[in-house]
């Protein structure tokens, strides 16, 4: 009866997909007579029908339990069976599944009324609910159930082991293994800090049946140890440490210990270099001396602290140091109580950790890892000549803590500053600041106690999206048509001349436009947007980078735009409602230009065609609408952090199922290159070998010949000398100079050493400036385990400034973070320093639309996205040195002198074409190879498999 059910069901479902039709929600269920859902309802799912079959009852035996290696692989196959009907449920009902805020649902239904309400167009897409096991959201949640658990049970242990070669060379004699390894009490009188810290942390004992005893009474860590004389090792391999029967013992807890009790330990390790507070260091005293001579003894007694400020009082050496890095270079005789200058080994030092909720304490210790030489307690507390009565107020006046003051009491950039504030900053009073500067928010509160109206102010004010899509004067764009089409090559008019008709005749076409730098593809989008505006349309223009989107009209970031997650997969949806105003725009839209397509991950354009097909009822490609992709597959490709090459080209637009949709349109005229000299004709033909990597120097090989017009120099110092000539001279620095110049780089390590040595010749006064970081704790989590803020400080991403930021008035910088694009503040954009204070930057722009403009950068919090294993927030000025800068920053900006420093090559796809093709002419090209090489060759990394042939 079972198996002829399930033939009838078989038997449906195919008819089923004959006819076209959804399959119904019942797929998912089987019915039996006799079996019962626990709810009373005469169906199970498959999972509870397996589940019967494999329970184990007394009254029958069980064929399946009883199957071996078979009853292994029926479970697999069906765990399998029952996941695939789970996903066949989601897929044949994906338009039925949607997700939206309970908010939204009421507004909705309260508009449109409860029985005329479509529910297609409320909320989001669900592709792939958490109630799939395995799937993004089910492991996040699962992610969240392990935070939950640590926070109630606390962090679990880690054991971790290390394994070594016994025939290393290291550790070959007794000798070189003691200099590692103690396991002995050290000398009581030459180290007493060291014996105190043995003797209370390294000593096992008493043993007990509660601790370490078993049955037999031995202890399990098989302590005490017999005596050894010297370092040895077992028969299986295992040390043996040398701990030598001196007879001496020491007393702990009421018990006697010697060496045979001691656990094996690394002086250094357990060392900590101590801080204190002014008269918070400890005395040691016998209740039977006199009091005032106790007191006497405190007063002058000599600490590691309080000797590192006399030294740095006496010693000219010694100001050059914090008391972190003291320890390097000096070396504390116990004896003595002072210190030395250091002969022979090397000491790396840390400060004793102390958390924010200590107080002064963790203030003191910010302070000592950041100014160096202090030579008194006051003397930290002294800032710009202003003795602060607290460590807490010093570290304020340095920037050191997160302060509202940084955006208080400036009131020549409060106003442009304050959008971003609110944005970024994460600071928790900046709304009481800027009440008592602007009237606006007095009249805020007058109008608090007037009553909400009732009237729906959307319905009769408009779609503000739609409409600002529609500001365009359309008589000035008929004009700018009329005056630059005629100027079209004849590549770009048949592009122009497609991409029209398809808008006019409504087919929805997805297109690519192809080519090179310089073939006008800027210009031609430019066009076709205005030729649209201009007849009442709407066009929605982006670019994978914020450099690329200024230079379209009404460009904005794909990210921004399309409100594409952070982090995207094969599942992701932007993250737009169906039945919000901002959906209108995608309904309305009649074209989407998307330049610098190829650096974005695929699952970008799939993620945008998922919910504009949601968006605009319409399974066609992007719901419908005209697509214009552009870009050049030479340039960089999608950046995967440590990705391999499959990686990297699967994430590739060709490898997405959007590319059989994509019609291709080449530009191949170059339009720089119209009137242009044989020579940099010449040159141009060069570069586009190099990005489809046809001129290595052999077909095995990736190394190329650079171009005999490349100046070939020797040293980082030539290179600097060749691109920043007269660098020292002040009177040169217009922005056109910086506007002309670069040195470009594959590393960013590499790109901060050139900028930190190039500011050193450049004049003027250094400023540093000192990020605050901190570690970010989830609400209810154990806050107690804390990085160190000198940790926090030492880390170094790509995709934050650095903790301590050196600056000059009239240096280049380039900012790090899309603060307002339609002012010309996005990522990559390149300025010049004008003026700076404690809280905000002042520039000026170099390139782009707004060249010229001047532009206000605040203070914020960044929190990067990388595989550390913690979280945590920076708080700087979003900016580094522009001297020099990473060849992926340089993509779109086109400079007359640009310096390679290729000493360590280019490893990623057409990095070697971006940094060649920045340069406009061929001649004002120098290149730095590796330390000794004869040749000027250098690696070009192409990937064939994702150009456009």
């Amino acid at each position: 009866m079972e198996f002829q059910q399930q033939q009838q069901q078989q038997q449906q479902q195919q008819q089923q997909r004959q006819c076209g039709r959804r399959i119904p929600n019942v797929v998912a269920h089987l019915h039996f007579e006799g079996l019962t859902h626990s709810n009373g309802e005469g169906r199970l799912t498959q999972r509870e029908y397996f589940a019967f079959r494999l329970f184990p009852r007394n009254s029958e035996f069980s064929t399946i339990l009883c199957g071996g290696k078979l009853f292994q692989q029926f479970i697999v196959d069906a765990w399998a069976a029952t996941e695939q009907n789970r996903l066949n449920y989601i897929r044949m009902n994906q338009s039925d599944l949607r997700a939206d805020l309970y908010q939204g649902l009421a507004y909705a239904l309260q508009d449109d009324g409860e029985r005329n309400m479509n529910l297609e167009n409320l909320g989001r897409r669900i592709i792939l609910p958490s109630s799939h096991i395995g799937s993004a959201r089910n492991m996040f949640e699962l992610f969240q159930d392990s935070m939950a658990i640590t926070r109630f049970f606390q962090h679990p242990d880690i054991f971790g082991t290390m394994t070594a070669n016994p025939n290393w060379h290291r550790i070959r004699e007794p000798c070189q293994v003691d200099r590692i390894v103690c396991a002995e009490f050290p000398d009581e009188q030459e180290d007493p800090e060291l014996f105190d810290m043995v003797l209370k942390y390294m000593v096992h004992g008493p043993c007990t049946r509660d601790r370490c005893l078993d049955e037999t009474g031995q202890c399990t860590k098989h302590f005490p140890k017999s005596f050894q004389d010297q370092t040895a090792m077992d028969q299986d391999g295992y040390p043996l440490y040398r701990q030598r029967n001196d007879g001496r013992s020491f007393e702990k807890h009421g018990f006697f210990f010697n060496n045979s009790h001691v656990v094996p330990y690394n002086p250094g390790l357990i060392r900590k270099l101590h801080l204190h507070l002014p008269g918070m260091h400890r005395v040691i005293f016998n209740t039977r001396d006199d009091p005032l001579t106790i007191s006497n003894r405190g007063q002058v007694q000599r600490t590691r602290l309080t000797e590192f400020f006399r030294m740095c009082a006496t010693n000219e050496n010694a100001r050059r140091l914090t008391y972190q890095e003291f320890p390097q270079h000096y070396v504390w005789k116990q004896q003595e109580s002072t210190w030395k200058i250091r002969e022979r080994s090397f000491a790396i030092s840390r400060l004793y950790f102390a958390r924010p909720a200590e107080g002064e304490c963790f203030y003191l210790r910010l302070l000592l890892t950041t100014i160096a030489g202090p030579r008194s307690f006051e003397d930290l507390r002294t800032v710009n000549g202003v003795v602060h009565g607290t460590f807490k107020d010093a570290c304020n006046a340095l920037g050191l803590l997160q302060d509202d003051g940084d955006y208080y009491g400036k009131d020549f950039v409060l106003i442009c500053v304050m959008t971003c504030v609110i944005v970024f900053a994460n600071t928790m009073d900046y709304l009481s600041q800027v009440k008592k500067k602007y009237t606006i928010l007095a009249f805020f509160l007058l109008m608090r106690y007037y009553p909400i109206p009732t009237l729906n102010w959307s319905h009769h004010r408009g779609n503000r999206f739609i409409d600002e899509q529609l500001q365009w004067n359309r008589e000035d764009l008929e004009l700018y048509v009329q005056e630059h089409e005629p100027q079209f090559n004849e590549d770009q008019r048949y592009c122009y001349d497609v991409i029209l008709s398809s808008i006019e005749d409504q087919s929805g076409v997805v297109f690519f436009v192809n080519g090179p730098a310089d073939t006008g593809k800027t210009f031609l989008y430019n066009i076709v947007t205005a030729n649209v505006r201009s007849k009442g349309k709407i066009v929605i223009c982006v670019a994978s980078s914020g450099i690329a989107a200024l230079l379209l009209h009404g460009g904005r970031t794909a990210h921004s735009t399309f409100k594409i997650p952070f982090e995207v997969d094969e599942y992701s949806m932007c993250t737009i409602n169906k039945n919000s105003g901002y959906a209108d725009v995608f309904r309305e839209a009649s074209l989407i230009i998307w330049d610098e397509v190829p650096m974005q991950h695929r699952h970008c354009a799939e993620a945008v065609d998922r919910s504009l097909r949601d968006i605009r009822d319409s399974n066609s490609p992007f719901g419908g609408v005209t697509v214009v992709f552009g870009g050049d597959f030479r340039l960089i490709l999608p950046v995967i952090p440590r990705g391999s090459r499959p990686q990297i080209v699967g994430a590739c637009l060709r490898r997405s199922t959007i590319w059989q949709h994509v019609r291709i349109l080449n530009l191949s005229i170059n339009m720089r290159l119209q009137n242009a000299s044989p020579a940099n004709r010449e040159f141009a033909q060069w570069l586009l070998q190099v990005g489809d990597g046809s001129n290595f120097d052999d077909a095995s090989s990736n190394m190329i010949q650079l171009h005999n017009w490349i100046n070939i120099v020797s040293s980082i110092r030539c290179l600097i000398d060749n691109i920043y000539n007269n660098i020292d001279d002040m009177s040169l620095h217009e922005d056109q100079y910086f506007r002309d110049r670069t040195i470009l780089s594959a590393r960013n390590t590499d790109v901060d050493l050139i900028n930190k040595e190039i500011l050193q010749s450049f004049p003027g006064n250094l400023e540093t400036f000192r990020s605050v970081d901190s570690n970010i704790v989830e609400a209810g989590a154990d806050n107690h385990v804390a990085y160190p803020s000198d940790y926090l400080n030492s880390l170094d991403l790509s995709s934050i400034p650095l903790s301590k930021l050196d600056l000059k008035i009239g240096c280049p910088i380039i900012l790090l973070q899309n603060l307002a694009p339609k002012q010309g503040l996005c990522n990559g954009a390149r300025m010049v320093l004008t003026r700076f204070s404690h809280g905000v930057l002042e520039a000026r722009l170099l390139f782009g639309p707004h060249a010229g403009e001047h532009v206000f950068i605040p203070r914020i919090s960044l929190t990067p996205s990388t595989a550390l294993p913690f979280h945590f927030s920076r708080r700087q000025f979003p900016v580094r040195l522009a001297f020099a800068m990473t060849i992926n920053k340089s993509q779109g900006q086109s400079v007359k002198y640009v310096g390679l420093d290729i000493r360590v090559p280019v490893f990623s796809h057409g990095q070697l074409y971006v940094a060649l093709s920045r340069a406009t002419s061929p001649h004002h090209i120098s290149a730095l190879l590796p330390q000794n090489s004869t040749l000027s060759n250098t690696v070009n990394v192409v990937y064939p498999e994702v150009l456009l042939q």
